[in-house]
């Protein structure tokens, strides 16, 4: 999920991406990808949103996501590292 900590969704200023597990804690392979994929937007993010910055990931189990994270947060598909919703 994707979640705007400072200003609105039209102009961002900080954004969180929320990595929700199944309750099992993520191995470092695990991890690898999404950090690598944080790391390879950091630049497009700040340019497109005049300096915005995305924050560090938040990795949370499906247990311990709070309403206001769910509530504030869109859903965000990643195709790219190949991870398949568990529904």
């Amino acid at each position: 999920m994707l979640r705007v900590t400072v200003g609105d969704r039209i102009s961002p200023q900080a954004l969180e991406l929320i990595v929700i597990t199944i309750d099992d804690p993520l191995s470092p392979a695990e991890k690898d990808p999404l950090r690598k994929w944080r790391t390879a937007h950091v630049k497009t993010l700040a340019k497109a949103t005049a300096g915005g910055k995305l924050l560090p990931l938040r990795i949370v189990p499906l247990s311990k996501v709070s309403v206001q994270d769910y509530r504030e947060s869109v859903p965000l598909r990643l195709d790219e590292l190949q991870q398949r919703p568990f529904w």
